[in-house]
């Protein structure tokens, strides 16, 4: 079945959305996996296992019906009319091939018909100069191809916006289209009427009408912060007045502080009634995450409607305030397998401003390969088959809908959170505590635009390390990894921030973006506070027994680096839940004055279930450096190339499949002299030969609430290998596919 045209103003993907016959599904556009599996199970349908195969997975083969081609022509010629060609041509071929047919559709387009004038019939004389003012912004205009959907548009965009003039009684129907094509010059007029009758009881009384197109006032406030759905009449003993027109009704106890439900309000008595602030006001309401729904409701009586004024009732369906919860999961993190859970505590209207209070403890177990073996002290890893590695530490949070600084616009609704953390590593070759303390706000700019300002994130990072383990690292050369693995302090103060852009909320875009760029400075202000003082830096011997010079905060060396991240997504839908994905990941870090590297925490690396899948996270690069034994610790960098394509499509129901192309790499900024790694320093004229390139299927069940994950990959390029040819999959092995088991998809 195919559709041949040779107007490129024509949607085909619209246009086979009307054929009323399609062929089989295909898998990635080549096999019909579904009529296979029909054609098999159906031979023995005895069987309950077939019987379910048939029945689920398999497609039955869809046979030719003439008559269904004949209703497609005509559905497609009134598709050319509603777009302007009126004179098109419309006509189905069938070829046959011995027991199969297709269908081609062939459109014969012509010349389209354009917009020659527009005129306005506008009965009310008040509402008239609302049209006639705004006619910049309309979408049909003179030149324009006829388009009954840009006509359909161009009523919502009118009905839209005398709504938010206050028109409240206003809807699509007062406005209808009348078109003139007897011009003989394939130009059609257009002719927009607004009538003044819709309503099929416009009367009032006996004797008086109701202007249809009456503006109307917000008159009183109603606001009911403990609704409840499940009860049919409600009656609220306590009314606390704010002011002559804004009032709280509840019972026995108002629990929330009216400032808090009063602000996500952007509309007041006195105000015109606006559909676009009724709107936002119901997603500020949400947004609180406070209350499970909230709605909206105008009324009026027949005096109030008579004087066009309204009452808006906002009612909100509080949660449970307090909450417990226990999680536990399976975890693979670098290849080593392990059990952790989680306890959380929630507590939501804490102090009563529809705060968000969480106390969470994690905790749990891993299997780890030990870096070096305690008893020959060689570099060679030590395969344990038990859970050697212990990971707890208690988290608190706190969420509040305001900030501490004065400097959003209130209609952005900022949204503070405070954490702190304390994070216990206990592994085979070191101890390791992390404490942190941040401050970050979050800010929704508009329907596409969120900001997320950390001003405030410190971080300490104690180690102590084994007697072999710290062997291990004196007798390397690599001053990253030696930096990684002793007592550090990073410092974001200021500039910390990431900015976040996604139209996936449109829901008329098939094909959505997502963009996330992240800027992170540390230890600049402390640096700057003692350069104006002008203190000196101290010479002394880190955990490491390295000389460093460089200033120090408490007798302890912090970190200072300028780390950029960038995230480009881009999914293209093709209906029947076919997804392309696109992504790209640029990171760059660069350490500078009291740093040598990047701290391990804010390093990038490559691999893992959401990046490289072919390889065990952190395994990978640098550049084409090649591991061994003796240098057998996590590989991270100061850079980082990532690049992904994920074809997504359904197999039956909830269960969804994906093929995928994974490729990137992380290289050093510094020289391979000082890092102990040969061919692992980035370089313009080298980088794009040292891509890693990997690929793979996986399976995805959607349990609609979140997804389970198992994607399996296989090497294809690995920059690693020691000889010119880089072309891994010569060496596969069975063992070489790598499993990677996640929560809901990778991108």
């Amino acid at each position: 079945m195919a559709i041949k045209t040779k107007d490129l103003n024509l949607d085909k993907d619209e246009m086979l959305a009307i054929v009323k016959q399609k062929p089989n599904r295909k898998i990635l556009g080549i096999i019909r996996f579904h009529l296979g599996v029909y054609n098999f199970a159906h031979k023995d349908t005895t069987k309950r296992f077939r019987q379910w195969l048939e029945r689920t997975v398999g497609e039955p083969p869809l046979i030719l019906d003439a008559t269904l081609t004949q209703r497609t022509a005509y559905q497609l010629q009134l598709y050319m009319n509603k777009n302007g060609y009126f004179k098109a041509e419309v006509k189905d071929t069938t070829y046959y091939h011995q027991k199969k047919a297709s269908v081609y559709y062939k459109i014969i387009a012509g010349k389209p018909y354009t917009i020659n004038k527009i005129t306005y019939d506008i009965y009310d004389t008040l509402l008239k100069p609302n049209i006639i003012n705004d006619t910049l912004s309309r979408i049909i205009k003179p030149g324009q191809i006829y388009s009954e959907k840009n006509l359909q548009a161009e009523r919502e965009r009118i009905t839209a916006y005398l709504r938010n003039k206050g028109y409240y009684q206003f809807v699509n129907e007062y406005i209808y289209f009348e078109a003139d094509s007897a011009l003989k010059s394939h130009k059609i007029n257009i002719q927009l009427t607004i009538t003044d009758r819709f309503f099929a009881e416009p009367v009032i009384s006996d004797t008086t009408f109701v202007d249809p197109h009456k503006t109307f006032v917000i008159e009183n406030i109603y606001i009911y912060p403990e609704f409840s759905l499940q009860k049919d009449e409600q009656v609220f003993k306590d009314t606390l007045k704010i002011n002559d027109h804004t009032f709280f009704c509840y019972n026995n106890e108002l629990k929330y502080k009216p400032s808090v439900i009063l602000k996500p309000l952007l509309f007041y008595p006195n105000m015109l009634f606006s559909q676009d602030d009724m709107n936002n006001s119901y997603k500020r309401y949400n947004s609180l995450k406070t209350f499970k729904t909230s709605s909206i409701d105008f009324d009026f009586t027949r005096e109030d409607r008579l004087n066009g004024y309204l009452d808006a009732y906002i009612k909100l369906i509080p949660r449970k305030k307090q909450t417990y919860s226990i999680a536990t999961e399976g975890t693979n993190s670098s290849g080593n397998l392990g059990v952790s859970g989680t306890l959380l505590y929630q507590n939501r209207n804490i102090f009563g401003g529809a705060e968000i209070f969480e106390t969470k403890l994690k905790g749990g177990v891993e299997v780890q390969q030990l870096v070096v073996d305690a008893n020959s002290q060689t570099g060679n890893l030590n395969p344990l088959k038990t859970f050697n590695t212990i990971e707890i530490g208690p988290e608190f949070s706190l969420s509040t809908p305001r900030s501490i600084f004065p400097i959003f616009p209130k209609s952005t609704l900022p949204r503070s959170i405070f954490t702190t953390s304390l994070h216990y590593q206990r592994r085979p070759d070191y101890n390791r505590i992390i404490v942190s303390s941040s401050y970050s706000i979050n800010v929704k700019i508009n329907s596409f635009f969120q900001f997320y300002w950390t001003p405030i994130d410190i971080n300490y990072l104690w180690i102590n390390k084994s007697a072999a383990f710290q062997a291990n690292l004196d007798r390397i050369n690599d001053i990253l990894i030696k930096q990684s693995y002793y007592n550090l302090l990073i410092s974001s103060i200021g500039l910390k921030n990431s900015i976040v852009y996604s139209n996936q909320e449109l829901r008329a875009r098939r094909n959505h973006t997502y963009i996330r760029y992240s800027f992170e400075p540390s230890g600049n202000l402390i640096s700057t506070f003692y350069k104006l003082t002008g203190k000196q830096k101290s010479v002394f011997l880190n955990d490491n027994k390295d000389t460093v010079t460089a200033y120090r905060v408490f007798g302890l060396a912090y970190s200072q680096f300028i780390r950029n991240e960038l995230d480009v997504r881009k999914y293209f839908d093709f209906g029947l839940k076919r997804k392309l994905v696109l992504r790209a990941v640029v990171g760059v870090g660069v350490p500078y004055g009291n740093s040598k590297a990047l701290p391990f925490v804010r390093s990038f690396f490559a691999g893992g279930t959401t990046d490289i899948r072919a390889w065990v996270a952190r395994t990978l690069g640098p550049g084409n450096f090649v591991h061994s034994n003796d240098n057998s610790f996590e590989q991270i960098g100061d850079i980082k190339l990532v690049g992904n394509i994920e074809y997504r499509y359904n197999v039956f129901k909830a269960l969804n499949a994906a093929v995928f192309v994974d490729i990137g790499n992380i290289w050093m900024i510094r020289p391979d002299s000082e890092t102990d790694r040969p061919g692992g320093q980035f370089q313009f004229n080298e980088f794009y030969k040292q891509f890693a390139y990997g690929s793979g299927m996986g399976f995805r069940y959607d349990f609609s609430f979140f997804i389970i994950r198992l994607d399996l990959a296989i090497p294809i390029i690995d920059p690693g290998i020691s000889t010119s040819n880089k072309l891994y999959v010569k060496y596969l092995k069975l063992k070489d596919i790598r499993p990677n088991i996640g929560i809901n998809y990778p991108f």
